[in-house]
């Protein structure tokens, strides 16, 4: 029978495993558990992210992908879980984004043309060329009256008396993106740059008042979570 050998390295002790790779592919795809070493007993090894464990989740209603264990992140979002904004632009790969850094009071770098919390919001009308199909003589339109065409990405501030009352100064935000095709949007809450609960929303009806300059949003399944973080 064919044997899948797993090793790995706690800086302190060496552990070994020997699968039968049946049994290794049913591991890592998360369906059995990790038998115990035979490596040795004190096994102090933290298990590698997957989410199709149930100790691991991808936030921001993200999508996990069940062959590779992986998250496949919202705009905007990366890291393993993708609870991490990321910088840069909206026009770059995802994949080559970086990630917002992981301390206090930190803010993102955006590329010229984007701002935001993740640099996600389109600030001026050449940044959109890129989405635009062509070799790029359709130029990009930049809406910032609410107008959703096909996709969008929005932020503003949270004005509301009594939420600001309660933060002691802390400026509180709010990104809300929506896709007219899927009939879907997510909404995330930022304080001090910090997200405090992030929403899905689906099966969504979108109507613009021309006149009023208003958009009105209805969306009949919606599903939020909180985040833990210290201000």
């Amino acid at each position: 029978m064919p044997i899948t050998t797993f090793s790995t390295n706690d800086h302190h002790n060496s552990i070994g495993y020997n699968l039968a790779s049946s049994e290794a592919e049913e591991v890592f795809l998360g369906k059995k558990p990790l038998p115990p070493s035979d490596g040795g007993e004190d096994d102090k090894c933290p298990p590698c992210f997957n989410c199709n464990l149930p100790n691991f989740e991808c936030t921001q209603f993200s999508t996990c992908n069940t062959n590779t264990g992986f998250c496949e992140c919202l705009d905007g979002f990366g890291g393993l879980n993708c609870s991490q904004p990321v910088c840069g632009s909206l026009s770059e790969d995802k994949d080559k984004r970086p990630l917002r850094e992981d301390k206090p009071n930190a803010k993102c770098q955006c590329e010229d043309g984007w701002g935001g919390v993740n640099c996600n919001v389109c600030l001026q009308d050449s940044v959109c060329d890129a989405f635009m199909p062509g070799d790029g003589e359709l130029k990009g339109t930049c809406y910032k009256s609410g107008i959703l065409v096909k996709q969008f990405h929005q932020q503003c501030e949270v004005t509301n008396e009594k939420i600001v009352s309660m933060l002691n100064g802390k400026k509180a935000e709010v990104t809300f993106s929506c896709n007219k095709t899927e009939a879907s949007c997510n909404f995330q809450f930022w304080i001090a740059q910090q997200e405090s609960f992030f929403c899905e929303l689906n099966k969504c009806d979108y109507q613009y008042d021309l006149q009023s300059n208003n958009t009105h949003y209805k969306c009949s399944d919606v599903a939020c979570k909180t985040r833990r973080f210290h201000l």
